[in-house]
């Protein structure tokens, strides 16, 4: 478990790849989206084109059916110009994305809805009801998926040596384009390799889903609605996800910074002794000799103004028998925004705003430059921590992984 089972659509075709495949779209804001999108009309993300775009186009908004009609318009003009092309032959891929000295394989292929279902592909975020019903929506009307699901799993040196051997063929594509990450795709053709990682799959009891949660959830719906409506073939779409299978060892992780708006009615020095009153050290940091980012767990940033302060978390702060509650960024939740700060919701509180812990320091500084008061970067959470919180049945809270580099759309195709 997984039941492997090979890819079958679409590649973007080699001399399209440049133009069509995405960038790592779902780091941006919806208004750079927009821009995005609306200055390269060619590009995939034309086909993903969402409401939040337009919040601020209260003139010209378009509905949510505009929306997908619009999606599905610029997917038949792809297949028009010939910016995919069908595979022969339904096989598994390797996608591996690199960058510095970063490098990333994951294993193209589709696994049964039901393992995340029945829990075998385990989660650790809450999912939302309404983006579940928008992106239910779009599979009923679009069609199509472009976007794998990120899963980890603990590889064994049978698969890693079985995909090393299919990476001594010559790659389908490669390409570097939007940013440093550079993407290249194998189409694994040997029959044994193929028979290999099938049976050593099988063996995988559990495997953990790391970007996709909603895609995941909506996919399960749209299974469902599709068997309810007599759809009963065992080997249809519907009844797949479409996923890029990583071994955990190798995905990176880096935190989501906290930033918050206002003080809650202290002024910084309230704020400080307020943290220290709650059983925190706290003391100001040394722009000039200090490393202002925390470079081990239980050591967090904040930064008043873009005046840096180091808070390490005491032992008697961290609960022992609870995997989720014990990580830095529920710590920091529970016993600073919430008592302290006032953030009730970290969902939906206006308050609160997360950035990519990929942006570093400048980043959080810049945010608090913008009028954000006060930001908080935590150490990043491992993958290990991330398995053992689902592995409890746990959730973590909001924006608590920021996993880099993002797969991207525009490569695999395959309709729902």
């Amino acid at each position: 478990m997984p039941a492997l089972k090979p890819f079958d659509g679409y590649l973007v075709a080699p001399e399209h790849a440049d133009e069509v495949v995405t960038p790592a779209y779902d780091a941006m804001l919806p208004a750079a989206r927009r821009a995005f999108a609306e200055k390269y009309p060619g590009n995939y993300v034309n086909v993903m084109r969402t409401l939040d775009e337009h919040a601020d186009d209260e003139v010209n908004k378009p509905t949510l059916d505009d929306i997908l009609q619009h999606n599905k318009r610029q997917l038949n003009a792809l297949f028009e110009k010939g910016a995919f092309t069908r595979i022969a032959t339904p096989s598994y891929f390797l996608y591996q994305l690199s960058i510095d000295d970063h490098v990333q394989v994951g294993l193209i292929a589709d696994i049964p809805i039901n393992d995340y279902a029945v829990g075998r592909l385990r989660k650790h975020e809450h999912t939302q009801t309404e983006k579940e019903n928008l992106l239910t929506h779009y599979n009923e009307i679009v069609g199509v998926t472009s976007n794998p699901v990120c899963v980890a799993y603990t590889a064994t040196e049978t698969i890693l040596d079985a995909v090393a051997d299919a990476m001594l063929e010559p790659p389908y594509l490669k390409i570097r384009v939007w940013d440093d990450v550079e993407q290249t795709v194998w189409q694994i053709t040997n029959p044994e390799t193929c028979k290999t990682l099938e049976r050593e799959f099988n063996h995988i009891d559990i495997t953990y889903l790391t970007d996709g949660h909603h895609r995941c959830a909506s996919g399960l719906r749209f299974s469902e609605n599709a068997r309810s409506r007599g759809k009963h073939d065992a080997d249809a779409s519907h009844n797949y996800l479409l996923v890029a299978m990583f071994p955990a060892h190798q995905l990176r992780v880096f935190s989501y910074f906290r930033c918050v708006r206002d003080l809650n009615g202290l002024e910084p020095a309230e704020l400080v002794g307020a943290i220290d009153r709650a059983g925190f050290d706290i003391h100001a940091m040394n722009s000039g000799t200090d490393t202002l980012l925390p470079t081990k767990a239980r050591d967090v940033t904040m930064l008043i103004d873009n005046i840096a302060y180091r808070i390490k978390i005491p032992d008697h702060l961290i609960p022992q028998d609870d995997p989720a509650g014990r990580l830095d960024v529920s710590i920091i939740q529970d016993q600073i925004l919430t008592p302290i700060l006032g953030i009730g919701d970290a969902r939906s509180d206006s308050r609160l705003s997360y950035m990519p812990g990929s942006e570093g320091i400048s980043g959080l500084q810049q945010r608090c430059t913008d009028g954000w008061r006060v930001g908080f970067a935590c150490f990043n959470t491992t993958v290990q921590e991330i398995m053992d919180v689902a592995d409890a049945g746990k959730v973590m809270p909001p924006k608590s992984t920021w996993f880099d580099p993002k797969l991207r759309a525009g490569l695999f195709l395959r309709y729902c």
